[in-house]
């Protein structure tokens, strides 16, 4: 009876502990995941900024060219408006 006895103790602590290894490992899997989908969430973050700073230097490039077209159109005016008044350069 002690021998049967102790043999289910033997066999119940072998099945604990293969049950820790194998939540180990999940644990493990777990972390891996959790370590990808930070990564992947830096990643698009870095890729939504970098795409942020791209749209704003292309923003602030369209303002410039818009300012450059305006002076241009401004002093074009000008050039017209003394030639029709006769006002020497």
């Amino acid at each position: 009876m002690g021998a049967m006895k102790q043999k289910q103790i033997e066999e119940m602590e072998k099945a604990a502990k293969e049950e820790e290894a194998k939540q180990e490992g999940l644990e493990e899997i777990w972390a891996e995941e959790d370590r990808l989908e930070e990564e992947a969430e830096a990643r698009s973050i870095e890729e939504a900024e970098s795409g942020e700073a791209e749209w704003e230097a292309k923003e602030e490039e369209r303002q410039i060219q818009a300012y450059e077209d305006k002076m241009e159109e401004q002093y074009i005016d000008d050039q017209i408006e003394k030639m029709e008044s006769g006002e020497p350069d």
